[in-house]
């Protein structure tokens, strides 16, 4: 029962990605979405690829019940979600606190 709002760019569209990014976003976005349709209890998510200066920001954010980043344990998928965004020289960053929900930024 989330709703998901959609959010992309056009230029994206007319983007040259090679198949290993094209891969790693597909698997960094469907890692984070799994995560918040699992654990955010998430009424909303918001899944928005935008064009930012000179390249491109993945946002997905939800307005689920958060968790506290100092006591996160860092399983396969958030191991692998970091290592798939430094193999395509990009940075991740994932911020959340408990009761404000839970977001994953890819700029590349």
């Amino acid at each position: 029962n989330i709703r998901v709002h959609f959010e992309v760019d056009q230029a994206i569209l007319t983007r040259h990605m090679s198949m290993e990014q094209r891969k790693n976003i597909y698997m960094i976005s469907k890692e984070a979405i799994n995560n918040a349709v699992k654990y955010s209890a998430a009424c909303n998510l918001l899944f928005s690829l935008h064009h930012k200066g000179p390249g491109f920001q993945l946002t997905i954010k939800d307005d689920g019940v958060g968790f506290d980043m100092s006591n996160a344990r860092k399983g396969n998928g958030m191991i692998n979600m970091l290592a798939r965004a430094e193999e395509m020289k990009s940075e991740l960053q994932i911020e959340s606190k408990p009761g404000a929900g839970t977001v994953v930024v890819l700029k590349w």
